[in-house]
């Protein structure tokens, strides 16, 4: 699948294709055909993401209506088969930070027993009991055919524009907010929105492969700090709720975060030094270039 503009086509045909081609692949990878189903959940929710990004890019030609309702709905979407990765990522998280630790993972035997019972639970009720992949198949071919009739969009940079200056600023916004609200939930609100703009740079990457190439992984690498970061805190969420006391992994848990968090400042400062407006300039500028090419 080909997630990036195309020189050849106009803003608006490159932006519907994109849009069709996530929509189907995800009707495809929720089908559940192959044999590693978390691989195929987790790579569409993956495209969920992709597909709000996208909406973003280009809100400034959609109406209030259309961008909350898909906005919305491929939210919802994404909830329903949220579980099964969210369970699995908890001991992977957990195994992850026993192995850095230098800790065995037969010391913590019971509890993961417990958490890898806990996954196989939510996998039969997802799968099985709810169905869940095929009610989302269901709704998606609702947005398909919404999408092949989208709103025109605007040819040309300034719809993309102001849609990457929107994200920048967001992003900018909760980096300065996380020192002063220094919460995972805060944390996670920075991710959402670095994930969003990591996206945006993907999709545009051809104007200026070597370039974005390198400021496209700058933005993964902050999302993967933030994400990890947000990862140890579910996992210590899960601990708590099921009453699990454990001072010494408790406390690997908020020396990694530290750690983490010390990272994503020094990557986002770097990446968030300039407004909007002047990070959006070169954009523009090799847009203008590619195209005239």
């Amino acid at each position: 699948m080909r997630f990036y503009l195309a020189k050849r086509e106009s803003t608006h045909k490159s932006i519907k294709r994109i849009f069709v081609d996530l929509i189907n692949e995800n009707m495809l990878l929720l089908s559940l055909e192959g044999d590693n189903v978390d691989k195929s959940i987790h790579d569409a929710r993956k495209n969920f993401k992709k597909l709000r990004a996208v909406l973003r890019l280009v809100r400034s030609d959609l109406s209030p209506h259309f961008y909350k309702t898909h906005n919305t709905h491929f939210r919802n979407l994404s909830r329903k088969i949220a579980g099964l990765r969210d369970s699995f990522i908890i001991i992977e998280t957990l195994e992850k930070l026993l192995s850095e630790n230098n800790r065995k993972l037969e010391e913590y035997d019971s509890l993961i027993s417990y958490l890898k019972n806990d996954y196989f639970e939510t996998k039969n009720r997802i799968l099985f009991e709810e169905n869940s992949p095929l009610s989302v198949i269901s709704s998606l071919q609702f947005s398909l055919n919404e999408f092949e009739n989208m709103p025109l969009i605007s040819d040309g940079f300034d719809t993309l524009e102001l849609g990457i200056e929107s994200i920048y600023s967001k992003g900018k916004y909760f980096l300065n907010t996380t020192y002063s609200i220094p919460t995972s939930e805060v944390f996670h609100e920075w991710r959402k929105n670095v994930k969003y703009l990591w996206h945006l740079l993907q999709i545009i990457q051809p104007i200026n492969y070597r370039r974005l190439k390198k400021l496209t992984k700058d933005f993964k690498n902050l999302s993967d700090f933030i994400g990890d970061e947000h990862d140890l805190f579910e996992l210590q969420n899960t601990l708590l709720a099921k009453n699990i006391e454990d001072l010494q992994l408790i406390q690997m848990i908020k020396a990694k975060q530290f750690s983490l968090r010390a990272d994503a400042w020094k990557l986002g400062e770097k990446l968030y030094s300039s407004s909007a407006k002047d990070f959006v300039i070169p954009l523009k500028n090799d847009y203008m270039k590619w195209k005239n090419n």
